[in-house]
This record gives C-alpha cells, structure tokens and sequence, in this order.
C-alpha cells in the first residue's frame, strides 16, 4: 500500500512537474511572441523614422529650391527695370540729342532768313 500511494505521489509530481514545465513552456513562448511583437514594433518605428528623415529632406529641398528661385526672380526683375532704366535714358538722350540739332538748324535757318531779310530791305532802299 505504501509502495502504491508512492507510485501515485510519483506519478502526481510528474503529472505537476509535466504541467509545470508546460506553463513554462507557455510562458517563455508568450515572452517570444512578445519580444518578437516589440522587435517588429521596434524596426516599424525605425522605418517610419527613415522615411520622415526622408520627407523631411525632400522638403528642405524643396524649400531651398522655392527660396533659389524666388532670388533668380528678384534677380531677373531687377536686372530688367536696370535695361528699362538705362533704355529709357538712352531714348531721352537721343530725343536731347535731336531737339538739340533741331535748334541749331532752326538757329541756321534764322540767321539765313536774317541776312536774306537784310538783303532784302538794302534792296527795297536802294530801289527808293
């Protein structure tokens, strides 16, 4: 009687010992699973991370272009009201420049006039 009671109590602490070790088991298997979930979680964020960096750059790009060709504009806007600038001095000169020929042959041609007129008065007081 005392061998069978010690043949149950043998084959109960290997029945505990069987499911002690298969709640280990289960155990160790939940702590994977769950390491494995924040390994995955983990490389997730890192490649969200990566590609913000990345967006991050296209933007700044993108922004250094925008302000790049906002100056190439100011730039060409400036350097075209300077040509305006200098064309229309340019046009002013030339109209000075006639106006000013103008004057010197309507002053030619008033001298002219002049000395017919007085030509023209010596005859008339001759002629009397």
């Amino acid at each position: 009687m005392l061998l069978e009671e010690n043949n149950k109590l043998e084959r109960d602490q290997m029945r505990l010992q069987q499911e002690k070790d298969a709640m280990r088991d289960q155990v160790n298997t939940l702590i994977l699973q769950q390491q494995e979930q924040q390994a995955r979680q983990q490389e997730q964020q890192a490649r969200q991370q990566e590609q913000q960096a990345r967006q991050q750059e296209q933007l700044n790009k993108l922004q250094d272009l925008l302000v790049q060709q906002k100056e190439a504009a100011e730039q060409q806007r400036k350097e075209e009201r300077k040509e305006m600038e200098n064309q229309r001095k340019e046009e002013r000169q030339e109209i000075e420049q006639q106006r000013k020929e103008e004057r010197q042959e309507l002053k030619h041609q008033m001298e002219m006039l002049e000395r017919q007129n007085g030509q023209l008065m010596l005859m008339l007081q001759s002629k009397k």
